[in-house]
């Protein structure tokens, strides 16, 4: 038994004010275009017959008509033999399922009136795959991934519908390999009666929809501020141990969790031991996860960093990565690593900290160096600040602003050759110490009640480098 799909397309492309065409494509549900199917559309003035692609067309079809459309071929039967439809200024579909004229019966894929939408042909046919089940759901701000199977054509363009209106078109011809990844964007109107539309380019014409309608949502609407602390003083063994970097992370936390716009709930501290390599990248993942476009993500480290020669891909002038140090100081958190994590976040409101030296020698003392590689030679190099601000500058043009949701920025305690302290005297990380000042209202130069991280940075960076004249802290 031979499938052969009729789809109709209902569409206000018209030769006057008040004429609307009907046209569409026959074809079997391996994609092999039918032709000579006469299709007749009562009302109108002519007969279509299908042409070599198995397309055809009716013309100039008077708005408002009660329309019988009727599909004949001497080789086929066709279910329903025909379908009243009514010419709207709105797009109507309607499939007609066919099978040998000599087979007694065969099976129905749609059958009704002319309010049916198309569903899947075929399981072997051309079909969407993905989304295609009852109940997904993608987030505004999201990627997701496209997937088909069965199209002929080299290329194919892929359609976002909305209540069976064409919304976009995201691609008008990209490689028939079976998947094409979209951003949603977030300026898409959530609704629940999104359809994913697939079609053959070239010589055919063989379209198909998502098997049902999937929800596309705005992700909680407001914003949700959520950030991982990492303070690291006591790390494995003895001979690396610092002083008061879990501090940093625990005051860090706690001038967070003090302005009324965040919740302590969604703020997540690892200290010394704790601050696996593992450990801090689980919440960061789920950070990512749990976020939309709307949200607010923070990551503040303090303790060891270093640099190593420049690992895949290899992209630094001066042939360096810069890492920062977790505990086991063996799975160290690279540059490049955490770039990737800031690319992958779903929104470009994103605030990153770095209290860690990116060079130097490591020295025990009362103001202590927290670094654990040796200085670093000379050459124009650009560090940890630059690889995770280039990632945001990827993602978008942002306001510095720690509480604006348009914000993308770096802060680091030292430039990418320095060193930075910790010290006695402050309790804290030298930069540290004057970013919570700023924090809790001193930065406020301005005095409207909104702390930016360009406010941090300019009442921390100066005093920072009054303290300790080796270090310059960047933006």
């Amino acid at each position: 038994m031979t499938l052969v799909t009729i789809t109709l397309t209902l569409a206000i492309s018209c030769a006057t004010a008040d004429s609307y065409r009907v046209f569409g494509a026959i074809a079997t549900d391996a994609g092999q275009p039918i032709v000579g199917v006469r299709v007749s559309v009562s009302g109108a003035d002519e007969v279509a017959m299908t042409d070599s692609r198995g397309d055809y067309e009716v013309a100039d079809v008077p708005e408002g008509s009660v329309c019988i459309v009727k599909p004949s071929h001497p080789d086929y039967s066709f279910e329903p033999k025909s379908r009243e439809v009514t010419i709207t200024s709105g797009d109507e579909w309607g499939n007609f399922t066919a099978n040998d004229a000599q087979m007694a019966s065969c099976s129905v894929a749609v059958a009704g009136g002319s309010s049916d939408k198309p569903s899947a042909l075929s399981l072997k046919g051309p079909r969407v795959t993905y989304p295609d089940a009852a109940g997904i759901t993608w987030i505004r701000g999201h990627s997701y991934t496209i997937t088909w199977q069965g199209f002929a054509s080299a290329n194919v363009r892929i359609q976002i519908w909305k209540n069976w209106t064409l919304a976009a078109t995201l691609t008008t011809g990209t490689p028939n390999d079976g998947s094409f990844v979209w951003n949603v964007p977030t300026g898409t109107t959530p609704g629940s009666d999104y359809l994913i539309r697939v079609s053959e380019t070239g010589t055919s014409w063989t379209p198909d929809f998502s098997d049902n309608p999937f929800t596309i949502a705005a992700g909680g609407g407001g914003v949700t501020r959520r950030a991982v602390c990492v303070g690291i003083s006591d790390y494995v063994g003895t001979g690396s141990d610092l002083n008061y970097c879990d501090d940093d992370a625990r005051d860090f936390t706690a001038a967070l969790a003090a302005q009324s716009n965040w919740n302590a709930g969604n703020i997540t501290t690892i200290l010394d031991r704790n601050a696996t390599a593992a450990n801090i990248w689980a919440p960061l993942n789920a950070m990512s996860a749990d976020s939309d476009s709307n949200d607010q993500c923070v990551f503040f480290f303090s303790g060891h960093g270093g640099w190593s020669t420049d690992q895949a891909p290899i992209d630094e002038p001066n042939n360096r990565d810069e890492y920062i140090c977790e505990t086991d100081l063996t799975n160290n958190i690279y540059d490049d690593a955490l770039g990737q994590w800031v690319t992958d976040l779903p929104t470009t409101n994103v605030l990153v900290v770095l209290c860690s030296c990116f060079s130097g020698g490591f020295i025990k003392g009362e103001n202590s160096v927290k670094c654990i590689s040796g200085a670093q030679p000379g050459g124009a190099g650009d560090g940890f600040a630059a690889e995770i601000q280039a990632a945001m500058d990827a993602k978008a043009s942002a306001v510095k602003d720690i509480d604006d949701a348009g914000a993308g920025v770096t802060l680091t305690a030292a430039n990418y050759n320095e060193t930075c302290q910790e010290s006695g005297t402050l309790q804290h990380d030298v930069f540290n110490h004057y970013v919570l000042q700023a924090m809790g209202g001193a930065g406020d130069a301005n005095s409207d009640g909104t702390i930016t991280a360009e406010e941090i940075y300019a009442y921390a960076a100066p005093r920072a480098t009054n303290f300790n004249s080796s270090q310059h802290a960047q933006i």
